[in-house]
Parts: structure tokens; C-alpha cells; sequence
């Protein structure tokens, strides 16, 4: 894989990725996917400049669908990472002690929650056979937000 990187502005790097091989077979049903997640709004098709091109992954979940994924790795160089403790299984039940009243989620829906900004969604470009596209939601463990991107680089 290689990646072309420029300058952009002062102290602004880019890297632009070429689209990565997608087998023959997978093609179809990848299209189909881009299509639903176009659709439901989770991305967009990207006709302007981008400083940020990142490779396509795809996975092949276990009933054979496709789950879509970005491999931001040049982008998470200039990502500052927020630092924050996360509780431990004992501090969870202390938390918990005294709760009479519990709910149960159903998170099989939520995978793609939360709305990007338009600097952040020109981020999580990837490209694709079928083009470049843009996710519009990110997915609720990804880094990836201007908000994040560092600034001494």
C-alpha cells in the first residue's frame, strides 16, 4: 500500500491512498453495501478534493454480509488522543449498589450513532472501485474527529 503524502498548508500533512484490491467476487455485494449505507445516510459519495484518502477494509461478518471499515493508520499519527479512566469491573458494581431498577439495551442498531462534522467527515474519506465516499457517522469507538487532530505536526 503506499500513500502519497503532501503538504497541504503549513504544518497540514495529507495522505491520499489508492483503492485497494477488492476480489472479484466481493464486488457486488459491495456496491449493494455502499448503496444501504449511502441510503440510511451513514455515508456520502465524495466528488471534491480531500486531504485525507484512507484504504477500504472489508469484513465479511459471519451470516456473509459486509461490514465496512476505514484503516485510518496515517491518519491516527495526527490524532491526539483524549485520556480518561476507565472504570474497572469492581467500580462498576460498587456504582451499582442500592439500584432497584435496570435496563436492558439493544444495541444491534447502534453501531453507527453519532454525526460528524463536515471537517471530520472529509476525514474518514476512503476509496473505493466504485469511487471515494465519505462516512457521515462514525461508528460509537472511532477516533477520528477534527476535534482530535493535532496541531504541532
Amino acid at each position: 500500500m503506499s500513500a502519497r503524502q503532501t503538504p497541504h498548508k503549513e504544518n497540514d500533512v495529507t495522505s491520499l491512498l489508492a483503492v485497494q484490491h477488492v476480489p472479484w467476487d466481493l464486488r457486488g455485494q459491495l456496491k449493494t453495501e455502499l448503496d444501504r449505507l449511502e441510503k440510511i445516510g451513514v455515508i456520502r459519495r465524495t466528488e471534491e478534493p480531500t486531504g485525507w484518502v484512507n484504504a477500504l477494509v472489508i469484513v465479511e461478518k459471519p451470516n456473509g454480509s459486509l461490514r465496512l471499515c476505514l484503516d485510518p493508520k496515517d491518519l491516527n499519527a495526527y490524532i491526539k488522543r483524549e485520556h480518561y479512566h476507565l472504570p474497572h469491573k469492581s467500580e462498576i458494581i460498587a456504582d451499582m449498589a442500592g439500584a432497584q431498577v435496570f435496563f436492558k439495551l439493544d444495541a444491534s442498531q447502534v453501531f453507527y450513532q453519532m454525526q460528524l462534522d463536515e471537517a471530520s467527515t472529509m476525514l474518514g474519506t476512503m476509496a473505493t472501485p466504485y469511487g471515494r465516499y465519505s462516512f457521515k457517522k462514525k461508528a460509537v469507538w472511532d477516533q477520528f474527529s477534527t476535534r482530535n487532530l493535532r496541531q504541532d505536526n
